[in-house]
Parts: C-alpha cells; sequence; structure tokens
C-alpha cells in the first residue's frame, strides 16, 4: 500500500524453509496423513520436508508409508515416533537436524509433547485424539448415522457425539453402538449451540435443510453436509487436509492449510516528509511510555 506521503506499507510472503511432519503409524499406518500434510507444504514451496513416524511390530515404518512419500518426493524420513520424535524434531539430535515447525496428528502424548516444544518451534496446531459429532432428526437414516458413529470407534482413543431431536434414533443408536455420547435436545437451536460449545473435530449435519445449520456453527474443524458425505471422503479424498484441531480447539484453530506452511514479514518504508508529518504523534507516544530514547531516534533525523 502506497500513500501521497510516501509511505510503503506491506508483506513479503514467503515459504518456511524446513518443516517436520509426524506420521501415526504404530497402530495404524495412516499413509492418508502423509499426502494431507505434504501437498500443502508442496504447494506453499517448503524447501526441506521431514517425516517422523513410528515402526510397526515387525521394527519397520510401513511400506505404504515410505511408497506415497516417495511419490512426493520426500527424501529425509526417520523411524522414531511418540513424545520422542516431537522432541528430536524441536530440538535436534546428532541425527536429525531441528525443524522450525512440526505439523501432523498424534495420540495425548505426542499432542502434549507438540504443546511444550511450542516456542522453541511452531506448530501447526494441537491435533488428536480424532472426534465426530453427529447432528441428526427423524429425518435422518438410522443406517447412516450408526455407520458413521461406528467408525470413529476405529480410531484409537476416537470420540463420539449424537446429537438429536428424534428419541427414536436415540433408542437405536443406543442399542447398535457401545461406545460415545448421545444426547436429546429440544431442538436445533439447542443441538447448534452444544456443538458451538464442544467445537468438534468433525461435525457431520444430516438434517434436511442443512444450510440454515451450517450459517450458525462457528465452532468445528470440518463440515460434512448431507447424507452422502461421511467423514471418511474427508479423511481419504477431498481434502483440503484432514488434519484438524480437535479437544474443543476448534473455537481458536482452524484446518491446516497452504497459509500454514507460510511465514509473512512486515515492511514498512517512510520518506523524509512522512516521518516528518507524524514525529510529533510519535513523541507524544513516547513521552506517555516514558521512551526518551525512542523520541530521540526520531528527533536526530531532524537535526
Amino acid at each position: 500500500m502506497r500513500t501521497e506521503e510516501g509511505i510503503i506499507l506491506g508483506e513479503e510472503v514467503f515459504p518456511l524453509k524446513r518443516i517436520g511432519i509426524y506420521i501415526p503409524g504404530g497402530t495404524a499406518p495412516l499413509i492418508s496423513t502423509v499426502y494431507m500434510t505434504v501437498i500443502p507444504a508442496r504447494i506453499a514451496g517448503v524447501e526441506e520436508i521431514v517425516l517422523a513416524t513410528p515402526p510397526g511390530k515387525d521394527g519397520f515404518i510401513n511400506p505404504y508409508i515410505l511408497v506415497v512419500a516417495s511419490l512426493l518426493k520426500i527424501k529425509e524420513i526417520y523411524k522414531i515416533g511418540g513424545a520422542q520424535a516431537i522432541a528430536a524434531l524441536a530440538f535436534g539430535t546428532k541425527t536429525i537436524r531441528r525443524v522450525d515447525k512440526i505439523f501432523g496428528p498424534g495420540n495425548l502424548y505426542v499432542t502434549e509433547a507438540k504443546r511444550q516444544v511450542f516456542g522453541y518451534v511452531g506448530i501447526e496446531m494441537l491435533a488428536g485424539p480424532s472426534e465426530v459429532v453427529i447432528i441428526a432428526n427423524r429425518f435422518s437414516n438410522p443406517l447412516y448415522v450408526v455407520a458413521d458413529l461406528k467408525a470413529q470407534a476405529e480410531h484409537a482413543g476416537g470420540l463420539s457425539f449424537l446429537i438429536t431431536t428424534s428419541k427414536s434414533l436415540a433408542k437405536v443408536v443406543k442399542k447398535e453402538v457401545e461406545s460415545g455420547y448421545l444426547v436429546l435436545v429440544n431442538n436445533l437451536d439447542e443441538a447448534i449451540e452444544l456443538v458451538n460449545q464442544i467445537a468438534p473435530e468433525h461435525l457431520e449435519i444430516l438434517v434436511q435443510n442443512p444450510r440454515r445449520i451450517i450459517k450458525r456453527i462457528r465452532n468445528a474443524g470440518c463440515i460434512f453436509v448431507g447424507p452422502y458425505t461421511p467423514v471418511a471422503v474427508g479423511d481419504y479424498v477431498a481434502g483440503p487436509s484432514h488434519v484438524l484441531p480437535t479437544g474443543g480447539r476448534a473455537r481458536f484453530f482452524s484446518a491446516l492449510g497452504v497459509d500454514d506452511f507460510m511465514k509473512r514479514n512486515h515492511l514498512i518504508i517512510y520518506s523524509r516528509k512522512a516521518l516528518e508529518k507524524v514525529k510529533g504523534l510519535v513523541e507524544t507516544m513516547g513521552g506517555i511510555e516514558e521512551m526518551e530514547k525512542h523520541i530521540d531516534s526520531l528527533r536526530v533525523r531532524f537535526g
């Protein structure tokens, strides 16, 4: 932005140089997390992408993870998992050079490790374990609701919630689904209020006229709308990324995107004329804050 006084204000935007991506692989090899994190990093233009992933019970990295990483031209992969992997990426070891920012979901230990190293290194969000909330009513297909709740149970430590106005649907789910939370509400307004409090990672809306609900949802990692949009489609093919905030953090974190792999430098350029115009304002503010040297740094430029 340029002004008549000769002021230029702007931003320089460029990709991060070196990042670390954690790929869960101990209990289940999440090959989808490889491309759901690496592709936006590639689009952003990140130079160095490092993968850390734990071995399986056989002591080896899952071959599917390696193949997908190879297709995405990842050249630096370490067989390490858990909190120790996050520590290695954050601080570096004799083998692993430290990174600028860490990405990727994980279990409770991985998530807590990311929280603790934040500040020494950047993190995109705190993601994991997984969760889903489904809003449904008497118009919703019970088979779809049950199937989607059971799918969530496949995630280690996964949480599932059904929020419904239908007593009959609640009875079916209570009988068919072994774990999770079932909430019976009086109307969809109560359902919306509850969703915004939970701030779920995944939100499925399986009611008629879902658009009027979407506009009122402020806190959700990703919203899946209609009977033919299960969470599974977002996990594997829909994108933009299945790395989403969990544990109520959708109140202040957003889904992973290309912007997370970028950083910005503010740019300020003043002419002598422009500086002279604001000189009095700076002196006033500097005086209030008792920063005399700040004031001197302007005065010296005008003799």
